[in-house]
């Protein structure tokens, strides 16, 4: 909490002891008001003889209004309408504007005076060398490892083939990784199997291979003891958008060439590197006994070439309701009692005056009495039921009929009606707003 000073703006209204102030402030705000040119106090939060009669905020105008206990008119000097006053209130996160030459180039506030270059890329900067390393497609951050990643300890061997860019990697346990996973390898005889690769392929559970950037001239193993691979991880939100109506077409040719169309300019030029992938990984199904009965009620290994079902279906528990309030209830014919106007709704903790959406099953008949998509005023009965009206405080909606359920069930969500709003003006970083509860004061 900080004092703030109003001091241009306002206006002085002597003779109804008024003072406007052309922003929004609160009556527990406000801490001293003086006449600075009869040096005459006219509020003060901590006497009582200078209190205020009210204080109000005008959403329209978007100013406040005070009125003082204190009888301007019947000073001695007497305040005027163009007396000069200071208005000091109390306000949070105030603002601290620093001079130029107390930042320094990345606009952090100096500690010292200055004697060299300042080392900006270690303190503020990506750090590839110290903590990860990190891969760039079209200067933006696609792949990494990170010191946290652990290099697979369990790799036998590297195998090439003279000829193929094809590497196999093989393990002595089950690897874990599945077809499009980032490794990062090193430490290998061959300068052009080493890098950041996409798995090709997972030809068992203890092996995987991936392609080098260049045909390998030597048949055999190309690991060495200092040899490590390590399993990356992509940046969120690192994937290169593309036109989904194109998507992307190939040429059919061996080898092919791709196609792809971007929303915007893509900025690439040639021999630019991608990773591309999908999310379509190993998977895996095993059955134990061919003739055990499947999900579906057939067996897991069906023989016959076509088959007939019927489905059944209960309309009446499906859902055709999209939008679900947070706090909602779904029910049927049984929760509307016509006699006596009301819905159940067990310890619905609800209070007269909330606010309800009505939405009715798609293709059924409202309740009577309710529109689809109305919003209606609650009135409280009891911890159980409640009733309906169109406005606050009225009186409840007579409900013709129960409606029809055949598509589904009807709900009643909780949804909340603005009774004031108000944005700061220029330079007023806040906005606020009033419930009906927070303005009647329940």
């Amino acid at each position: 909490m900080a004092k703030q000073l109003l001091q241009s703006g306002y206006t002085v209204d002597a003779a109804n002891d008024t003072i406007i102030v052309p922003t929004f402030v609160k009556a527990e705000e406000l801490l001293l008001i003086t006449d600075v040119t009869t040096n005459t106090i006219l509020y003060n939060f901590a006497d009582a003889a200078k209190g205020f009669a009210s204080v109000t905020f005008d959403t329209a105008l978007e100013q406040t209004t005070i009125v003082l206990d204190t009888d301007m008119s019947a000073l001695s000097p007497a305040t005027t309408d163009s007396s000069k006053l200071q208005i000091f209130v109390d306000r949070v996160n105030q603002k601290m504007d620093v001079a130029d030459s107390l930042l320094d180039p990345v606009h952090k506030i100096r500690v010292s005076t200055p004697e060299n270059l300042i080392d900006t890329d270690f303190e503020y900067g990506l750090q590839p060398t110290k903590w990860e390393t990190l891969e760039r497609s079209n200067n933006v951050p696609s792949f990494y490892v990170a010191d946290g990643d652990v290099s697979l300890d369990i790799v036998t061997s590297v195998a090439a083939a003279s000829g193929s860019n094809v590497i196999t990697v093989t393990c002595t346990d089950p690897h874990g990784l599945v077809v499009g996973s980032p490794i990062d390898a090193q430490g290998l005889t061959s300068r052009t199997a080493e890098g950041k690769y996409l798995i090709k392929s997972v030809p068992t559970d203890e092996s995987f291979t991936y392609e080098a950037s260049a045909a390998q001239t030597f048949t055999g193993n190309i690991g060495t003891v200092y040899t490590s691979i390590t399993p990356g991880q992509f940046y969120s939100g690192s994937q290169i958008n593309y036109n989904q109506d194109t998507g992307i077409s190939t040429d059919e040719a061996n080898p092919s060439t791709l196609t792809i169309t971007t929303p915007a300019n893509h900025g690439f030029v040639e021999d630019s590197s991608f990773y591309l992938t999908n999310t379509v990984g190993v998977k895996k199904l095993t059955v134990a006994t061919t003739t055990a009965t499947a999900g579906d009620g057939r067996d897991f290994v069906d023989a016959d070439q076509t088959t007939t079902l019927t489905p059944s279906v209960d309309l009446s528990k499906t859902e055709t309701k999209k939008y679900i309030p947070v706090y909602s209830l779904k029910f049927d014919s049984t929760a509307v009692n016509t006699s006596t106007n009301s819905i159940t709704w067990a310890s619905h903790d609800l209070e007269t005056n909330d606010c309800l959406l009505y939405v009715p099953p798609s293709g059924d008949t409202a309740i009577g009495g309710l529109s689809r998509f109305d919003i209606y005023y609650v009135k409280k009965v009891d911890d159980d039921t409640i009733q309906l009206s169109t406005q606050q405080n009225g009186s409840a909606i007579n409900l013709t009929s129960a409606g029809t359920y055949n598509y589904g069930r009807g709900l009643l969500g909780v949804v909340y009606e603005i009774r004031r709003g108000y944005h700061g003006g220029y330079r007023q970083s806040y906005a606020y707003a009033y419930t009906w509860a927070q303005q009647v004061g329940n």
